[in-house]
């Protein structure tokens, strides 16, 4: 496996080499390679494409004004999050909902960049993208 290491001071350190802290995030907002990671020697593989998967999730919780996984704690998000579930798909349109599903791919180096996600996203009307547009004036 090949990732970059995030370290306490926002600098890399080498691939191969050890994170000595303990894993650092909120877990609804963490990318299956996270919360499945070797935690016996504390191997930590956040990388760009870890964020864009939280990218997705805090897009998705916008557009349909809900939290991910509502009611859930954070050892069952983990769980079903490494068996391959993901927040629950807002409505919107194709182009979003297709590029979500590629930020929530299981496999890092499937994810779009997220300047990939920004196009898409400023293609599109968030307006009326947003679950809560479609109740109130849809």
């Amino acid at each position: 496996k090949e990732c970059i290491y995030a370290t306490t001071d926002s600098t890399a350190i080498p691939v191969n080499a050890y994170h000595d802290r303990d894993l650092v995030g909120t877990v609804d907002h963490m990318a299956p390679e996270l919360l499945d990671c070797d935690n016996r020697r504390m191997i930590i593989p956040y990388s760009y494409a870890s964020d864009v998967y939280a990218l997705a999730v805090v897009v998705s919780s916008t557009l349909s004004m809900q939290p991910p996984y509502e009611g859930l704690g954070g050892f069952k998000v983990r769980n079903i999050v490494i068996q391959g579930q993901r927040p629950s798909m807002p409505y919107c349109s194709p182009q979003v909902k297709k590029i979500l599903l590629q930020c929530y791919s299981t496999h890092p180096s499937r994810r779009p960049t997220a300047n990939m996600v920004l196009q898409v996203l400023e293609n599109v009307d968030l307006a009326k993208e947003s679950h809560f547009f479609e109740q109130q004036w849809g």
